[in-house]
């Protein structure tokens, strides 16, 4: 949501902010799908590593 609400504005935004937003906001949307990994082992590593891998470039 903060996401949406940092582009919408009309201000002068910063580049970098931007992308540790993206890379954030991507990487706690991962954790939205978690429940369903569950099951699947390929996809709860594919989730883990991702959803890692999000953070630290942000």
């Amino acid at each position: 949501m903060l996401t949406i609400l940092y582009c919408v504005t009309g201000k002068s935004k910063s580049n970098y902010f931007f992308y540790f937003l993206l890379f954030y906001s991507l990487a706690e949307f991962t954790g939205v799908f978690s429940y369903f990994a569950y099951y699947s082992v390929a996809l709860d590593n594919l989730l883990y590593y991702g959803g890692n891998l999000c953070y630290i470039t942000a």
